[in-house]
């Protein structure tokens, strides 16, 4: 996803990262950075598996690949949501990284009306303005041309 100042790769783990999966990403990283040079590329690692934390992997004695990997489960999703309102109601602008994390509360949430709670966050997503594709497709783009 081509953000303002980076290019970010997400990659949704559902078991825990180890040094397998770190290869895989390193190449990820690494094809995306040769054909989008021009701008930073970094991977986040959503996970339902662990809590957040920063894994690093050595692929020789001199060189270091390291990554975010978010825990969902701690994340405060009601928090991000209402920062989010307040901003719009504000006429506040918001940066690529919190309009991404808005679009994942759901992931997080734990309650017994999923759909209801993802309802309540694509209103939300209707009123934010600007976004670039990457940005739309992410934020359910396809409901928002069908509403």
């Amino acid at each position: 996803m081509e953000l303002d100042d980076e290019n970010r790769i997400i990659e949704f783990q559902s078991t825990k990262v180890d040094d397998d999966f770190s290869k895989r990403a390193h190449s990820y990283v690494a094809i995306v950075d040769q054909q989008k040079n021009n701008k930073e590329v970094n991977l986040s690692v959503l996970s339902t598996a662990e809590d957040s934390k920063i894994m690093e992997y050595r692929y020789n004695r001199l060189n270091m690949f390291r990554y975010e990997v978010k825990g969902l489960n701690n994340i405060d999703s009601e928090k991000i949501k209402n920062n989010v309102v307040v901003k719009l109601r504000n006429r506040k602008t918001l940066n690529g990284k919190k309009i991404i994390l808005l679009s994942f509360v759901p992931l997080s949430k734990k309650c017994k009306n999923i759909v209801e709670y993802i309802y309540r966050v694509i209103k939300i997503l209707f009123q934010l303005k600007n976004l670039t594709s990457s940005q739309k497709d992410l934020a359910w783009d396809n409901v928002v041309d069908n509403r």
